[in-house]
């Protein structure tokens, strides 16, 4: 199985959210599935301005599941929404979406006032 971890934190093991992923990830590689990651920190510096970041994270995802390469999308927070809506269409050959809650948006959202 192909896996794409997508989350818009920084690529960080010293926190706890991406250090989930990553584990996450190590185990299911070590069981013989192919794991990718995109993190925050793998956008363009122009892509992770504050108030930018929740739309351009969520396209870069829609990116990646466009490519066709993922049979699993596993993303934090809302920011699979943009990838989700084409599964709807039955025509199409498109990945599972699994939406991971982590209960911070509520603080990001404040953050970014």
């Amino acid at each position: 199985m192909r896996i794409l971890f997508a989350q818009p934190h920084p690529r960080d093991v010293t926190l706890g959210s991406p250090k989930h992923f990553l584990r996450l990830g190590e185990g299911l590689e070590a069981r013989g599935h192919e794991v990718e990651y995109l993190f925050v920190t793998d956008l363009p510096a122009r892509w992770r301005q504050r108030r930018l970041l929740y739309l351009t994270f969520p396209l870069a995802v829609l990116c990646k599941a466009v490519q066709g390469r993922y049979d699993v999308l596993h993303v934090a927070s809302g920011d699979a929404l943009l990838a989700a809506a084409p599964r709807r269409l039955r025509h199409i050959a498109w990945p599972l979406i699994v939406n991971h809650v982590l209960g911070m948006e509520h603080i990001a959202w404040a953050e970014a006032k």
